[in-house]
């Protein structure tokens, strides 16, 4: 669906607090990606962990921003594997319009409507 509008959100941060040279350092983000179409919502939900920070690149906590966890996810994610996503985000949305299964009503079993005839006395 190349329409459908795609949304990352960080729900949450997971931190280690014991390496002194980088105090809260995020280990774990915690990720949904959203996807709309025609007023249609699927979605996923996900972790990934993240390396060691290389020298110089350290952020911390308190001056981090989504868009920037939200890159580490990507990164970390890979684009053939955010291709993945999307594309079961796609699907979803997909079976929620046209779903391919179904359940029917017995056909032997009355109708909801009908009434129902009671024995005579």
């Amino acid at each position: 669906m190349s329409d459908t509008t795609y949304t990352w959100t960080i729900a949450a941060l997971d931190c280690s607090n014991t390496d002194a040279d980088f105090p809260a350092k995020v280990i774990t983000a915690h990720w949904r990606l959203d996807g709309e179409f025609s007023d249609t919502h699927a979605g996923i939900y996900g972790t990934v962990s993240f390396e060691e920070p290389e020298e110089g690149s350290f952020v911390p906590f308190d001056q981090l921003t989504e868009a920037q966890v939200i890159g580490w996810v990507e990164a970390a994610i890979g684009d053939e594997q955010v291709a993945e996503y999307k594309a079961n985000i796609d699907q979803q949305i997909a079976d929620k319009i046209a779903p391919p299964v179904e359940s029917k009503p017995l056909p032997w079993a009355p109708v909801a409507d009908e009434p129902v005839e009671e024995p005579a006395e």
